[in-house]
């Protein structure tokens, strides 16, 4: 029928219904990761893996250290997730970024750079994302290698 716009206001509705709730699930994400009993519970995580390293390292043939290993490498990764999900991917990794014009010659040109307020915090993104990113590899490792064993392959 010309003129029935009524898929179009089901689609529009749709997006805005998905943005409203990406939206709310950044800000979630943005108060859980700026509560004051979150940011202890991950401060705790750090120093427990760090006593857990030290223990395993005299105690290297319990097997209960796999599922420690697993449990703090699950707290990381959530907490990871989390700061991706409220900075958002690119801030996350790029920062803010802001333009700056720069004269070269006679004509003036933007150039984009870091925010400095958030270049630290950019360095401990990729830090942590480089830890993570480590500690999923080396699990899906011990897995292939483990299934391998298991299995009698090569």
């Amino acid at each position: 029928i010309p003129g029935d716009d009524t898929d179009a206001q089901e689609r529009t509705a749709s997006v805005s219904s998905a943005a409203g709730c990406c939206k709310r699930l950044r800000q979630w994400s943005a108060a859980t990761l700026n509560a004051y009993s979150f940011q202890a519970f991950v401060v705790a995580c750090i120093i427990g893996n760090t006593v857990c390293i030290g223990l395993e390292t005299d105690m290297a043939e319990s097997p209960f250290w796999d599922g420690v290993e697993l449990a703090f490498l699950s707290v990381f990764a959530f907490e990871l997730a989390l700061r991706m999900l409220a900075y958002g991917v690119r801030q996350f990794f790029c920062g803010n970024e802001s333009e700056q014009f720069v004269r070269i010659g006679k004509a003036l040109t933007a150039r984009r750079r870091p925010d400095s307020l958030r270049c630290a915090d950019v360095g401990w993104n990729l830090f942590d994302f480089g830890i993570v990113v480590g500690g999923v590899m080396t699990l899906v490792f011990d897995v292939i290698v483990n299934s391998e064993r298991h299995s009698g392959g090569d």
